[in-house]
């Protein structure tokens, strides 16, 4: 009695297949990787998609561009670098002037400065890319400790019983220009913290990390 023919047209071995292994499935442009590839493809511009660096889950969308808050907190910042630069320059020559200074010293506060500048520089360019991590270095080591910093020698001068009408008085022209640095530097530091931590800041950099 004939045997019924089978329906099913699995394809056979591929070139330099044995019999046992498992078909290849070459799969086309055309196919479900040239839909993952087009342009107009969850995976490709934003959304939640298939990760396109192949390292598994999915992409969050894109964040968007960078909030006012974080530019204006980004520029306070910068200003307050410069006046601490200016501040450095101006202390580095009251430095140079005293007889009783060395080149070393001098050498050495301009290498701390330096380094603790370009590290405050280097940390505001992160948090234009969208670091939390950025944020809260400079939250807390510049917006508590370096703030503490900036106003300890005033409130050195008042609780020594000093006045700063006295102050202003027995100021010389240099120092006039340091203490209106050092209250512009401040000043921005304070309004550039709470600016980081504005909604839309908030937002915007837990979508980016």
């Amino acid at each position: 009695m004939p045997q019924p023919r089978s329906t099913d047209h699995r394809p056979g071995p591929s070139p330099g297949q044995s019999p046992g292994q498992t078909p290849r499935v070459h799969r086309t442009r055309g196919g479900l990787r040239g839909v993952l590839a087009a342009p107009n493809s969850l995976g490709a511009y934003g959304g939640w998609g298939p990760d396109p660096d192949g390292r598994g889950g999915a992409r969050r969308a894109p964040a968007g561009p960078v909030p006012a808050s974080i530019r204006a907190s980004s520029a306070l910042w910068l200003l307050a670098v410069a006046a601490g630069v200016f501040e450095t320059l101006l202390g580095a020559g009251q430095l140079a002037a005293d007889a009783d200074s060395s080149g070393v010293e001098l050498a050495l506060g301009l290498l701390v400065r330096g380094a603790v500048y370009g590290a405050v520089v280097w940390l505001v360019l992160r948090l234009r890319a969208g670091s939390n991590r950025a944020r809260l270095l400079l939250a807390f080591g510049l917006g508590v400790f370096g703030t503490l910093s900036l106003v300890a020698g005033p409130l050195g001068h008042l609780l020594d019983g000093g006045g700063v009408g006295d102050a202003l008085a027995s100021a010389g022209a240099v120092d006039l220009l340091f203490g209106a640095s050092r209250t512009l530097h401040l000043l921005a530091v304070l309004a550039a913290v709470p600016l980081m931590f504005r909604p839309a800041a908030n937002s915007w950099i837990s979508a980016r990390s």
